[in-house]
């Protein structure tokens, strides 16, 4: 395969924000790829003179191949002008790797700003989209170009797996702790290792904040027996605003607990749910408040049958694959 796959490039951070866009850049470079970057800047100058002018000269000297979009670009200015160059090119094949669908995560119930997305992404020849679920959604609101479903994210991950584990260790939650106010309500036993930006002053006395990593040092602190991705204000429901995407999206977490060996726990309704438990990578449930008993309940040959499961699609992540398998489909639409 060859083409051209964009880079974006992200100032780093310890939330992650850039690892997905990364990884995917860095899958497809490995098999033949070549990168097209575009620097991501907060300069309004820039923005509105420099880069538009760089994306024009640079899509010129592209021969017709095939072009992988990571979308979004975090600025609409520049991702309106990007898509509608490309649309022009009939002589490039063009594939819409999908990240986050931002009306679906932020605007479900405007109609305005879910048709506007909808008719950008219509530019593509094919899409990338995290699963079934959204895949459905998207065709429901008026998608008409083929879709192929990546099923979850690969990690590239430097750090060796740890599959020496115990199921009696802590709960792992890395992440933005101001995503997950659900935390501070949460009332059981097992002991929880937070890591990640923005904690509260005070959580209850079984969960112990333990910093924040880049995402690159961040496996080599996720020490315990499960990895929790959680969404929401209540530990009772992933509803709520918070909690709703998880319906359509990959959380980019269990990527990386299932690429560190970790196995996760996620909720009943969201997408990954299916993923995790057609593969016994970990815990389906319907409440965090009766995550003890649940754990309990789950035997050692049962916790060691899952650590199987996870070395397996672990390694796969590690390896790209479900990235690779998702672009083959695509460029054979």
């Amino acid at each position: 395969m060859n083409g051209y796959v964009l880079n974006i490039n992200m100032r780093d951070s310890n939330t992650a924000a850039s690892k997905p866009v990364q990884d995917v850049t860095d899958v497809l470079v490995r098999n033949g790829f070549s990168r097209f970057n575009y620097d991501h800047t907060n300069s309004r100058f820039r923005k509105l003179f420099v880069e538009p002018l760089k994306w024009k000269h640079q899509l010129r000297s592209v021969p017709g191949t095939n072009f992988i979009f990571q979308y979004p670009v975090y600025s609409h200015f520049m991702m309106n002008i990007m898509i509608k160059d490309l649309s022009r090119r009939k002589d490039i094949y063009k594939v819409g790797f999908i990240h986050d669908i931002e009306s679906l995560r932020f605007d479900k119930d405007n109609s305005k700003k879910i048709g506007l997305e909808i008719h950008l992404l219509n530019q593509f020849n094919c899409l990338i989209v995290h699963n079934e679920k959204m895949k459905a959604w998207l065709v429901e609101n008026g998608i008409k170009v083929p879709m192929v479903s990546l099923q979850i994210f690969d990690f590239l991950n430097s750090v060796s797996m740890d599959l020496n584990r115990d199921k009696s260790g802590p709960i792992v939650f890395a992440g933005n702790l101001s995503k997950a106010p659900f935390l501070s309500r949460l009332n059981i036993k097992t002991s929880i290792s937070l890591m990640g930006p923005n904690p509260l002053d005070t959580y209850p006395s079984n969960i112990h904040y333990e910093g924040q990593y880049t995402s690159e040092d961040l496996p080599n602190h996720l020490k315990g027996s499960f990895g929790l991705v959680w969404d929401g204000i209540s530990p009772d429901t992933g509803e709520g605003a918070l909690g709703e995407y998880t319906k359509y999206n990959n959380p980019h977490k269990v990527s990386l607990y299932l690429s560190s060996g970790l196995p996760v726990i996620v909720w009943e309704k969201a997408a990954i749910a299916q993923f995790v438990s057609t593969n016994n990578l970990g815990l389906v449930v319907d409440s965090l408040s009766k995550i003890d008993e649940i754990i309990q309940k789950c035997s050692e040959d049962e916790y060691t049958l899952m650590l199987k499961s996870v070395q397996r699609v672990g390694e796969s992540l590690r390896e790209g694959k479900f990235t690779m398998n998702a672009v083959k489909s695509a460029l054979q639409e």
